[in-house]
């Protein structure tokens, strides 16, 4: 999965294919030295890193827009969102 797409702002890097996420069952990716965690919650994809919180978090959770595209998800690995919960 190297898949590269460019809509506005930076190239968005494939994670992985829709039908790959089930409704009940993350899925972990890992490209380079980063992991990421795909939900599928009701039919719309959500993306975090894959970092415990079980443990007082001293950072909040990152979490990515989610851009499908042709069936396949894909993230700008650049953005840099915060989760509400953090």
């Amino acid at each position: 999965m190297s898949a590269e797409v460019q809509l506005s702002g930076g190239p968005l890097v494939e994670l992985c294919a829709a039908a790959d996420v089930g409704s009940d069952t993350p899925l972990r990716v890992v490209l380079g030295s980063e992991a990421y965690v795909v939900f599928n919650v009701d039919g719309l994809f959500h993306v975090t890193q894959d970092r415990s919180t079980a443990a007082p978090c001293m950072s909040p959770l990152r979490t990515w827009t989610v851009w499908v595209v042709d069936g396949h998800l894909f993230i700008d690995p650049s953005e840099y969102r915060r989760s509400l919960a953090g």
